[in-house]
């Protein structure tokens, strides 16, 4: 045993050695160029309205604002981070905007939204979206709004709206009025990452279209408007996307797969008490992940586990249904679960493809040194959820090298 603690620290070690050894490499590499140092300007210090900070910020730079209500509509139309000083004392209160129907209009690429409370001025007001990510006829990248809490959602509206390349829309609050309101929408977007957020409340929590997103560990309740829409909805023309780890209950509809989509997987999810579990309109899409890796937990599967193997005829459990979990339009989930899953990703997956690996460690060197303030800042990065991408978040992808929740 004690020889096998000290191959363990070795290789512990050694990856570590060879992490460190990446970030020389990836700091030695990059090109030479005069950067212009980042500023931060306080709102209200040195401006008065978040607005004008924005609008004299130049790219790059971080708005902080401090606690306080905020009364306005912002547009944002240049790299930098916006950044509240806690989403429970920093508001932004969305007036109704005679030029648009958006609260917060984002235009350009490299923008993070973080740290606020998000609400309407006045109950219900004309606004279509809380946040707009528009890329209109141009294509954005690399939008974050991250740490948020949304209040106040009415019919008819979206939390987030997001026509932004490889955006991440990460662990933000959501709550919807009870008769509409819809959470995230992912429209004209490829490469987006919807991950631990909270939605509760309206007719739809998450709503894609587009290929190639991640949607996993969200936590989805209470959707309860009577539709074809679900807690999760994979829409038009969607492909090669992956859903895994979502908890989805007491939702009228808890996932609904519509139109015509390709080479998507559901699996790991949790499906609990929903008035319709999930709904389909086709029998071609993956609902397992196969064996030994499984399906998703359904709390209304009465199969029993009494076999195992991938054909469920060897003699002993394994935590999987010996029976299918048969859905509509002929499809199943092969593998249905006994138990509900635990959110189960591995510490250290930064770009959220179900492993930790070489890529990890290069997205990490490459943002060593910045903190929450700088306006690339990627805070999946921050592996400790130190505000600071450090030692500390190397040591930890090194710890976890190697590791899957595939």
């Amino acid at each position: 045993m004690a020889g096998l603690r000290f191959r363990s620290k070795v290789i512990g070690v050694t990856l570590i050695l060879l992490m460190l050894a990446t970030l020389g490499v990836a700091l030695r590499i990059q090109p030479l160029k005069i950067v212009q140092a980042s500023s931060v300007i306080i709102v209200p210090d040195d401006y008065a309205t978040i607005q004008d900070a924005v609008g004299n910020a130049s790219a790059g730079d971080t708005v902080y604002v401090r606690a306080g209500t905020y009364v306005c509509t912002l547009t944002i139309d240049k790299p930098l981070s916006l950044r509240g000083e806690s989403n429970t004392n920093t508001t932004i209160a969305l007036m109704d905007n005679p030029g648009g129907l958006m609260g917060i209009w984002i235009t350009a690429s490299n923008i993070t939204v973080s740290n606020f409370h998000i609400v309407p001025e006045v109950a219900y007001p004309p606004l279509a979206w809380m946040v707009d990510i528009d890329g209109g006829n141009s294509l954005i990248y690399n939008d974050i709004i991250v740490g948020n809490v949304f209040d106040g959602l009415g019919p008819n509206q979206e939390a987030i709206q997001i026509d932004s390349q490889k955006a991440m829309i990460i662990g933000n609050s959501i709550v919807a009025s009870t008769d509409g309101g819809v959470g995230i929408v992912v429209e004209d977007a490829d490469y987006c990452t919807i991950a631990r957020n909270n939605v509760t409340g309206g007719w739809v929590g998450i709503d894609v279209f587009g290929k190639y997103h991640i949607i996993a560990f969200n936590n989805i309740a209470n959707e309860t408007v009577q539709t074809m829409y679900g807690g999760i909805t994979l829409d038009n023309a969607c492909s090669n996307n992956v859903v895994v780890g979502n908890t989805l209950v007491g939702n009228y509809l808890g996932l609904s797969w519509w139109h015509i989509s390709l080479y998507d997987v559901v699996y790991h999810n949790n499906f609990e008490g929903n008035v319709n579990q999930a709904g389909s309109q086709l029998s071609s899409q993956a609902w397992d992940n196969g064996y030994p890796s499984g399906g998703n937990y359904w709390s209304d599967y009465n199969g029993s586990d009494v076999f195992s193997g991938p054909y469920q005829n060897v003699t002993g459990s394994d935590g999987i249904g010996d029976t299918p979990e048969n859905l509509s339009s002929g499809a199943a989930d092969h593998y249905p679960l006994m138990n509900p899953v635990s959110a189960n990703e591995i510490v250290g997956d930064i770009n959220f493809d179900g492993k930790v690996d070489i890529k990890d460690v290069a997205i990490a060197a490459q943002l060593f040194g910045l903190n929450s303030l700088d306006v690339r800042w990627n805070p999946l990065a921050d592996v400790g959820g130190y505000s600071k991408i450090d030692i500390r978040d190397i040591s930890l992808i090194a710890r976890n090298f190697g590791k899957s929740w595939l």
